[in-house]
């Protein structure tokens, strides 16, 4: 089951691994756009990550679908704790929510690890 988002914490967030790990709000995205098909990105601790060029050693997902449609942050939750957000992509492993909880809908590209 994945957790909500820890308090205090406005902008996207990121859902770990499919294990049971709590998801956490995600207060920086620090590349420039959404991650598309390929990219790969570094968690930056549990509330940021940045896009890396996949053949670095700081690379640790890749991403490898997008969520044909945005998905606000409680429809998300719902979804990624059903293991339903990215269930059609064979290979994922880690749901990346990104967006502004005060602004939502947001995107969520679907990774696995590098």
């Amino acid at each position: 089951m994945i957790a909500g988002p820890q308090p205090g914490t406005p902008a996207g967030a990121w859902a770990p691994p499919r294990n049971g790990a709590s998801a956490a709000p995600q207060q920086d995205w620090l590349g420039a756009g959404d991650p598309e098909v390929g990219d790969c990105v570094q968690m930056q601790g549990q509330t940021s990550f940045d896009t890396v060029d996949c053949t670095s050693a700081e690379a640790e997902y890749k991403v490898v679908g997008v969520h044909d449609e945005e998905m606000t942050w409680p429809g998300f939750e719902a979804a990624a704790s059903a293991d339903e957000v990215c269930e059609q992509f064979a290979t994922w492993e880690v749901a990346l929510w990104i967006g502004d909880l005060e602004i939502e809908p947001g995107t969520i590209s679907c990774s696995e690890p590098v």
